[in-house]
């Protein structure tokens, strides 16, 4: 006779960022809390803010981007356990630095074409 043993689900951890192996600790709510009454608090200030002026600021996220990306590159390849030089790791300029710094370049160059027309 065979039994079959049935063995206990383990349970559930709950998921969290922090808990992924090489992630940074998760960020206070209170912290979160404080970026969205800040981003509220600015929101009057973007709005006036100038075309032209918004293709500056556009402009200098992708320079500072650019010196940043490679940090951000090996962040997220040390939170999936990645080695930086794995040809696994190119997912990460891909879903990371090259899809930040298209989306600078096109809202740049759309406002361009704002002023242009």
């Amino acid at each position: 006779m065979n039994e079959t043993v049935k063995e206990k689900p383990a349970a559930a951890l709950p998921w969290s960022p922090a808990a992924m192996q090489g992630a940074h600790p998760e960020t206070p709510t209170a912290e979160l809390d404080a970026a969205v009454k800040d981003l509220q608090a600015s929101k009057e200030s973007w709005t006036r803010l100038q075309v032209p002026d918004r293709i500056r600021l556009l402009e200098r996220l992708l320079r500072d981007y650019e010196a940043v990306a490679p940090e951000a590159v090996a962040a997220a390849c040390k939170a999936k356990g990645l080695d930086p030089g794995d040809p696994r790791s190119g997912e990460e300029w891909l879903g990371g630095p090259l899809l930040i710094q298209r989306n600078l370049r096109l809202l740049a160059q759309s406002l361009g074409d704002v002023l242009a027309y």
